[in-house]
């Protein structure tokens, strides 16, 4: 049985922001943003992308232990003994380290999961509901989660009854994880970088202020600009990006 984190979130297939099938704009200015588990899509010019990717690197000063580094050459230089040691030593050993050239070597700890950061303009031609204010806020709720108000009595019998079935070897059928388990934000892709990546991502901010959206008489958001934050799921392998 395929327990697929994107069984019915109860969300429709919804497609906002630029029409780019209908718009004399080249398709390669636009960031096309597509929630994986629901198929909602959003369509966005892009105006600004700044890509982060690298690894974590210590020294292995940093990481030698507090005892090593609080040895007899640190105390006697910050004069912590200066009471019972002569004031010669402790002339002797001001400005002196133990530590060596080795130790500053660095040491790769780990790389961290891609940093995207997009802005994109939604502008409204025909229709300034579904191609500015609900684009924005399809884009909010790719960020946002969907989770219960709160475990009540009979959530909590079913889920016990969930977890004794299996114990017992007895696979939880989707319809009741659904009755007492909500569902984390799902993963997106992003088209301006499929050539570059191999690799799927979370929202982790939509932002915009009052400043950056154009509205008209009646206040119909007609054009907006927003930042979006994304983070790759994973770190990357070397084989995960791409060289033409």
């Amino acid at each position: 049985m395929n327990y697929d984190l994107c069984v019915d979130q109860g969300d429709p297939l919804l497609v906002r922001g630029w029409d780019i099938e209908n718009t004399t704009l080249s398709p390669h200015l636009f960031a096309i943003f597509t929630d994986i588990c629901n198929g909602g899509q959003v369509n966005g010019l892009l105006t600004s992308i700044n890509v982060g990717i690298g690894s974590e690197w210590d020294s292995k000063m940093s990481q030698d232990n507090i005892d090593d580094k609080v040895s007899w050459s640190a105390i006697l230089q910050t004069g912590g003994l200066g009471q019972v040691v002569d004031a010669d030593i402790i002339k002797a050993f001001k400005g002196r380290t133990h530590f060596t050239k080795d130790q500053t070597r660095q040491i790769w700890t780990g790389t961290s999961p891609v940093d995207i950061n997009i802005e994109v303009a939604f502008v409204a031609i025909t229709n300034p509901l579904q191609e500015v204010a609900s684009a924005i806020a399809l884009l909010q709720r790719m960020a946002s989660p969907t989770i219960k108000d709160s475990l009540i009595d009979s959530y909590k019998d079913v889920l016990n009854a969930t977890i004794n079935g299996i114990r017992d070897g007895v696979a939880p059928q989707p319809s009741e994880l659904n009755s007492i388990l909500g569902f984390i934000p799902s993963e997106i892709t992003i088209s301006v970088l499929d050539e570059l990546f191999d690799a799927k991502y979370i929202l982790m901010n939509v932002d915009y202020s009052d400043g950056d959206i154009l509205r008209n008489k009646d206040g119909v958001m007609m054009a907006a600009n927003v930042s979006l934050q994304f983070k790759s799921t994973t770190s990357l392998n070397k084989a995960d990006i791409y060289v033409h």
